[in-house]
């Protein structure tokens, strides 16, 4: 069964700056080249960017569970700032 790569947008943008390389740019197939171009780099600004908001999210996420695992451990208020120390303490990985 033949399985069929999926390219990566840093493979395909090499395989674009490589043809551009052995073409004149007065011609159209240069400029065709340069606007695929363009858009691969924007969607590869725009992949790292969803990859770091989820990342992101994933942190709040797991800080609240874990202050809500510790308050409900507890189960008393006296523990709140330990908590709320721990979820704080997160920030320096952010």
């Amino acid at each position: 069964m033949n399985k069929k790569k999926i390219p990566r947008i840093e493979d395909e943008i090499d395989h674009i700056l490589r043809f551009m390389a052995n073409h004149e740019p007065d011609k159209e197939e240069y400029s065709v080249a340069t606007r695929n171009l363009k858009e691969l780099y924007e969607a590869r600004s725009k992949k790292k960017a969803s990859f770091i908001e989820a990342a992101e999210v994933l942190v709040v996420v797991a800080s609240i569970f874990e202050l809500l695992a510790v308050l409900r451990h507890e189960e008393i208020n006296v523990i709140t700032s330990k908590a709320f120390q721990m979820v704080l303490g997160l920030k320096k990985f952010l």
